[in-house]
């Protein structure tokens, strides 16, 4: 069985991407078989997830693609990790149209158990 982890945060700029190479890189160098995917239409996060990992990153974006792809993608390039590690877009709860398009909005797709962690918005921890 494989760990499902989602990284969300109270708003952009509060260290998702930070922290999520971190983990993408602590877990593959010790010996796991990570896959990281992004929430929403974001190409630049993905390439940096894939240096970090090792493997191409995947977009989950509900504006783009129905929620029975999304759904079809992560199962497909999550099968065979260890950890699939889930970098959120914007705030938790922002999405392209109120939630929708929303790390949060995205998370059920998955149909698998996630672990929330939120970090604090920029304007707390300065």
């Amino acid at each position: 069985m494989n760990a499902h982890i989602l990284i969300g945060a109270a708003s952009s700029g509060s260290g998702k991407t930070t922290l999520t190479l971190g983990l993408l890189r602590l877990l593959s160098k010790r010996g796991y078989a990570v896959q990281p995917f992004k929430c929403g239409p974001d190409y630049i996060d993905t390439q940096h997830h894939a240096l970090a990992a090792g493997c191409p990153s995947v977009n989950l974006d509900t504006w783009m693609a129905s929620e029975e792809h999304v759904r079809e993608l992560y199962s497909r390039y999550g099968a065979k990790a260890d950890v699939c590690l889930t970098e959120g877009v914007m705030g938790l709860f922002d999405g392209y149209d109120g939630m929708k398009g929303s790390s949060a909005a995205i998370a059920p797709c998955s149909k698998f158990p996630w672990y929330w962690f939120s970090m604090p918005a920029p304007w707390l921890t300065r």
